[in-house]
């Protein structure tokens, strides 16, 4: 189990910890008392108690330990909740038939993930396989804008029980931006750095990515060094706006047209010289274009054509079709995607 990832999962506030059956009702309740503060609807609040009712189940069967937290979120002066589930599990292994809750998912008796998608306006999902999962169910009290859902889904090479990939996603107003690094080798070593690099995009997600890289890069000095991409993509307009160091790839498809980005042979941390300052590059993203940033455990010919039979399929589901069909089995592998 991984403690501090579970807490930069969760964060601060009020959290239930799932320990056995009767601590379900407990985060049913904790749900209903900010729905009702919030004086959402009814139906909105039932919703939500399903929403926790299934992610605890989940975790009471799958996880060594899990622990869910709600916290209450505002869109264009909409009121709602998200709902937080993070565990210390094996991750998931088929996202496919686990949102579809067909054979496979071993949902059991209940819903499942299933009927959270179902139930919950906007889902994300970051998973490390072996490590834990974090769900981010949002439920708002009457429609709102959409906002991209975002997975990420990471593993580490065979041999190795952590992987020297980190990422993350951070949500601020319309501003969505998404990063992910890789210090350089494996294991614990290669995990120090990449993980104070996506620290310094957590501390600070409103900066610009080119700025994220240079704070990153003064942070990462004394260290082995890392590479990172970083998109920010304002939702209101469409622009995506990306930068990076080293060979993270990030990937735009939309209908038969795509494009690709990468930050060539630098290393932040590397050396004793301050790093130029990263080219930053623009996109206008249409509303159902897919983004994807892949590090080098993807082998390097990674198309996103690849994944258009996957449609408008959630974008945990895309994330697994590359990881399995892309990934090297002798390096740590882990994909972002939104859309």
């Amino acid at each position: 189990m991984d403690a501090l990832l579970i807490d930069r999962w969760v964060g601060g506030g009020d959290r239930t910890s799932i320990h056995d059956e009767a601590a379900v009702p407990i985060a049913q309740q904790a749900a209903r008392a900010l729905g009702l503060r919030l004086r959402l609807p009814e139906a909105v609040i039932e919703s939500l108690t399903l929403i926790v009712r299934e992610l605890a189940t989940n975790q009471l069967r799958h996880a060594r330990y899990g622990v869910i937290a709600v916290r209450a979120v505002e869109r264009d002066g909409v009121d709602g909740v998200e709902v937080v589930a993070a565990d210390g599990g094996e991750g998931i292994r088929d996202a496919g038939a686990s949102l579809d809750g067909g054979p496979g998912s071993e949902e059991g008796a209940g819903i499942g993930l299933s009927g959270v998608q179902r139930h919950a306006d906007e889902l994300d999902f970051d998973v490390r396989l072996g490590i834990g999962t974090c769900v981010r169910a949002r439920r708002f009290a009457a429609r709102v804008a959409h906002r991209r859902e975002v997975a990420i889904l990471g593993r580490s090479c065979e041999g190795e029980r952590v992987s020297g990939d980190d990422a993350t996603f951070e949500r601020r107003g319309s501003s969505l931006v998404l990063a992910l690094a890789d210090g350089l080798g494996h294991g614990p070593e290669a995990q120090e750095p990449a993980r104070r690099a996506i620290g310094v995009v957590r501390a600070s997600p409103e900066a610009s990515p080119a700025d994220l890289l240079r704070d990153a890069g003064e942070g990462l000095r004394g260290t082995r060094g890392a590479v990172m991409g970083v998109v920010g993509i304002d939702e209101s307009t469409g622009e995506l706006v990306h930068a990076a160091v080293g060979n993270i790839t990030t990937i735009v498809r939309g209908g038969q047209e795509g494009r690709s980005f990468t930050g060539g042979h630098s290393v932040l941390g590397a050396g004793s010289l301050r790093p130029q300052r990263a080219l930053e590059e623009r996109l206008a993203l249409r509303p159902r274009d897919l983004v994807a940033l892949c590090s080098d455990g993807l082998r390097s010919r990674l198309d996103l054509e690849a994944a258009r039979h996957l449609g408008s399929r959630h974008p945990l589901v895309v994330a697994q079709h590359l990881l399995d069909r892309f990934g090297r089995a002798n390096d740590d592998a882990t994909v972002v995607v939104a859309r």
